[in-house]
């Protein structure tokens, strides 16, 4: 059969099909009244007794076949055209724009250029917004825009509603005759909280059924010459089979749900595989615990995006690149628990690769890791892709050993009280070696709300730890960890308040990296009434001068910051290779020899 012929088949099929349509429909004891610019066109209003055929779309009723026929295809071309437009309507309904309260806040802050930033990561709300706390507005928009990264703070923070007159929960009611040991609540925080490590919980803050966003792989998630990425899951998928996961921080495992992960596996630390099943109800089928300080071969069993994009043949891409791979090792990252940097050692061009994640450089935790000083020892790192939260000279703060030493020596002098309690602040994880040295310092019983306390057995704490920290009686303790922005005077009052007399002081102690204003002071304490509040430069992100030594110790080939806008990472990149002079140690040494 020719192609005339299969054309005619076609036509004469639909014809008949129509027809078969139209005669179904003949009986029907109503007719439908044309439209004018259907009657213009020559079709006739017929009484019941003419009518014989009606036309299967509109009903319309026709005289003959043909002249069916020719209604009928104008009325499925119509038809098309509005299912066309409503399939449209749909996608656009579908994409993830920023809603006009939470653009305008970004206009006040003089940030409306990073919109599509924002809508990236599905932050398209006020009660999105208010959710960030000031360690991911600097990791969010790079220490480049100090500025903008204060307005926007402030601007956010003008829009938390006043709580200080609702009325007090009911959980944390301890006037009340019912014993709140014996209460079934263990929620006990002043004021509910998401950090941003959380996962969003709340279906009208972030759609559950929002697609993924239709954008490719960002350039610094990627492993060169493989199909690798590094906590990169709010992307397109298809090509990557394998996902590395350096940490449990919502900016990098966003994207990242149990309904929607079917793509491959997620490699990781024990700490971070129990918080993705725990916290994210990931299969456990899903994840590859990987060991540290430990060389394990993972092959590449992604799609090259070069083959993805040139072949048409899908049956080829199969089973060819089983040779693909590199040799991965896990490094403590010095970060958060359970935080690694990945070692790549890639076999196609047996180039070495270092991923830092989120990390805070310590030459003395650097020295303990030897895998990493043998693939330095008698060659130069090739790309070394680096966490550059603080790449800005403003950011320099103290060791955290200095820090955590000053901490408890502080809490010391102001325990003379016995009726004082202390307010640390942390994030979902994150902070833990605080206050974890504040008890062991002064002995001190922890208090923790029940979903912290379910986080704080993933990450592998000692069982006499363990036994210091309760969720279920807060008046038993003297050290209750809340959210980081619940460290306020407003917030500390309210625990006053309602303590029965139990504690008279409350003593807040806020740990973030850029409250440093380079004083000679390692503490700032600021007082109010019966409350102090010490706020602290405890980071677990490297500080510009700490980034300058890990970059002088890799020394590597290509640098590639991973935070801030692409258009910044120029300048960061120019900005710590200034600082690169080789490092007359032990492996350059022996490198010269």
């Amino acid at each position: 059969m020719d192609a005339n012929s299969d054309d005619d088949f076609v036509q004469n099929n639909r014809v008949h099909k129509l027809a078969e349509s139209a005669l179904k429909v003949s009986d029907r004891s109503k007719s439908v009244k044309p439209k004018k610019s259907q009657t213009k066109l020559g079709f006739h209003r017929l009484s019941k007794k003419k009518a014989s055929l009606y036309c299967p779309v509109c009903s319309l009723s026709c005289v003959s076949v043909i002249e069916l026929e020719s209604h009928a295809n104008q009325c499925c071309s119509q038809q098309e055209k509005i299912h066309e437009k409503s399939a449209e309507q749909n996608e656009n309904e579908l994409t993830i724009c920023m809603d006009e309260d939470a653009l305008k806040l970004l206009r006040r802050a003089g940030c409306s250029h990073f919109q599509n930033r924002f809508e990236e990561l599905q932050l398209t709300s006020i009660k999105q917004l208010q959710s960030l706390d000031e360690s991911f507005i600097v990791d969010f928009l790079g220490t480049g825009h100090l500025n903008e990264q204060k307005r926007l703070h402030n601007e956010i923070q003008s829009t938390i509603p006043n709580t200080s007159n609702q009325q007090t929960p009911p959980e944390i009611q301890l006037q009340s005759t019912k014993s709140i040991s014996n209460s079934n609540k263990t929620t006990l925080w002043p004021i509910s909280w998401k950090p941003k490590s959380s996962p969003p919980t709340n279906s009208s803050v972030i759609p559950s059924k929002s697609p993924l966003n239709p954008r490719n792989h960002a350039s610094w998630k990627k492993v060169p010459a493989t199909t690798f990425t590094v906590d990169s899951f709010n992307a397109q998928r298809g090509f990557c089979r394998q996902f590395f996961l350096s940490h449990f921080h919502y900016d990098h495992y966003i994207g990242l749900s149990s309904k929607s992960f079917t793509q491959g596996k997620i490699y990781c630390s024990q700490i971070t595989a129990a918080l993705l099943t725990q916290e994210l109800r990931i299969s456990p089928e899903s994840i590859i615990v990987l060991p540290l300080n430990t060389e394990i071969d993972i092959n590449d069993e992604g799609i090259p995006e070069s083959t993805l994009a040139s072949s048409s043949n899908l049956s080829i891409r199969t089973g060819l690149y089983h040779k693909r791979g590199a040799t991965v090792t896990l490094l403590d990252a010095n970060h958060c628990p359970g935080s690694v940097m990945f070692l790549f050692r890639v076999w196609s061009t047996n180039k070495t690769i270092l991923h830092t994640g989120d990390c805070r450089y310590d030459s003395n935790v650097m020295q303990h890791q030897h895998l990493l000083l043998n693939a330095l020892e008698n060659s130069r790192l090739d790309y070394l892709f680096l966490d550059t939260t603080y790449c800005n000279e403003k950011y320099q703060f103290p060791k955290q050993r200095d820090v955590i030493d000053a901490v408890c020596h502080a809490a010391k002098s102001e325990a003379f009280n016995p009726k004082t309690v202390f307010i640390a602040g942390s994030y979902t994880i994150g902070k833990e070696r605080v206050f974890l040295e504040l008890a062991r310092e002064l002995k001190l019983k922890i208090h923790v709300s029940r979903q912290k306390y379910n986080i704080l057995k993933c990450l592998d704490l000692d069982d006499e730890i363990m036994n210091f920290i309760d969720y279920r009686k807060p008046l038993e303790s003297k050290l209750w960890i809340v959210p980081m922005k619940d460290v306020s005077f407003k917030s500390m009052n309210r625990i006053l308040e309602t303590s029965r007399g139990r504690f008279s002081n409350a003593i807040g102690i806020r740990p973030t990296g850029w409250t440093w204003t380079n004083k000679k002071e390692i503490l700032m304490r600021t007082s109010r009434g019966n409350c102090v509040i010490y706020n602290i430069p405890y980071s677990e992100h490297s500080s510009f001068s700490e980034l300058q030594e890990f970059v002088r110790f890799c020394n590597p080939i290509q640098l590639i910051p991973t935070v801030g806008s692409a258009s910044s990472h120029e300048a960061m990149r120019n900005l710590l290779l200034s600082y690169q002079n080789p490092i007359q140690n032990h492996r350059n040494q022996k490198s010269h020899r």
